[in-house]
């Protein structure tokens, strides 16, 4: 009996010490939620005080940016301009966003490195990543023929694939549709604002409709509304030039992949520059630069063999007005120097991610 009263008192021993401990660990466990949540609250703090809506803990500057459809990374996004003749990098940029708004800012930076002049014609190749109607429009206005692969009109339900938008015929004097039945849609020429992510107007654009749908025996394969509705961007112009572009001439948009093989393979494959070393968009600029000076370093004794480069090297008269101070924005400008008064570019983007 005194054996099984020792045991016993064992056993409540060991219970009251394995309670002790489990108390320890739930306060531990505590504290530690308690930590969290006054991390997460100073992040959102952070993010009310700005326009800004990421924040990277790791790197102030890097961003989520989509890489395909349902791959999102945290990384940098690097804009290269490369010339059709030698496949020589003139642009280049690291950013922080996707590339919705950067074409025309390559190809200005672009034609300005090539010492191109306003009037100047500059033919631009890019993939449906680019195709924004204002970038479009700001390229076209800059007299640069672009050439940017457009997004085919996804299918609707309940509208037959007669009935899309682009079977829709537009009227520029009229400022009017006329529909496939033959129908025309007018406009009261409001314009309305298209909101963007932060709220803010991304674009405007007006719409169009008639009170022929009523009586129309084709409506069930046009629309469930009342009235069919076309929109119109105010950039609509642009989208169409560029778009028949890519139509009429689709053997210019078939060189785009040609184009860029050289930086893309040599730098990510040949050289294996697929992270950053550096934290910080100004840095990373810097950094990219680097390594594209070398890409072309490296292309340039290529074409020209190494004994023709260095005779070159040597016989240089840089032109120090040209060179941008990397203090002040980040990257120093690469000038390459053309006589043919038209240039092929391809603008394509490289990811690349923060090293763990």
């Amino acid at each position: 009996m005194q054996e099984l009263d020792d045991l016993d008192k064992l056993e409540q021993t060991k219970s009251k010490d394995d309670l002790d401990i489990k108390r320890e660990n739930l306060k531990q466990g505590l504290q530690k939620l308690k930590e969290r949540t006054i991390k997460y609250d100073t992040l959102q703090q952070q993010l009310n005080n700005t326009t800004d809506k990421q924040i990277s803990t790791t790197d102030p500057d890097s961003r989520s940016i989509l890489i395909t459809k349902s791959n999102v990374e945290v990384a940098y996004n690097v804009q290269n301009a490369v010339d059709d003749k030698h496949n020589l990098i003139v642009q280049t940029q690291a950013t922080n966003t996707n590339d919705g708004k950067a074409l025309h800012k390559a190809a200005t930076q672009a034609k300005e490195n090539l010492q191109l002049k306003n009037e100047d014609s500059l033919m631009v190749l890019a993939d449906k990543g680019y195709h924004t109607g204002a970038e479009l429009q700001q390229c076209q206005d800059d007299n640069m023929i672009t050439h940017v692969a457009y997004k085919e009109q996804p299918g609707v339900k309940h509208i037959a694939n007669e009935f899309l938008s682009e079977s829709f015929a537009y009227d520029k004097d009229t400022d009017s549709y006329t529909c496939p039945a033959g129908a025309t849609l007018t406009s009261l020429g409001t314009w309305h604002n298209k909101k963007g992510e932060a709220n803010e107007t991304s674009y405007r654009f007006k719409t169009y409709r008639t009170n022929a749908c009523k009586n129309c025996p084709l409506k069930s394969q046009c629309t469930k509304l009342p009235k069919r509705i076309i929109h119109r961007s105010e950039y609509q112009d642009a989208v169409d030039i560029n778009d028949n572009n890519i139509k009429q001439n689709p053997q210019y948009y078939k060189r785009r992949q040609a184009i860029v093989e050289h930086p893309f393979g040599t730098i990510k494959r040949h050289f294996g520059f697929t992270h950053t070393l550096l934290k910080g968009l100004q840095k990373v600029n810097g950094e990219m630069n680097l390594i594209m000076f070398c890409y072309n370093f490296m292309r340039t004794k290529n074409i020209l063999g190494f004994n023709k480069m260095l005779e070159t090297i040597k016989n240089w008269q840089p032109d120090y007005s040209k060179i941008v101070c990397a203090l002040k924005n980040g990257f120093v400008k690469v000038i390459y120097r053309q006589n043919e008064p038209r240039y092929f570019l391809q603008i394509y983007p490289m990811r690349f991610f923060k090293a763990v």
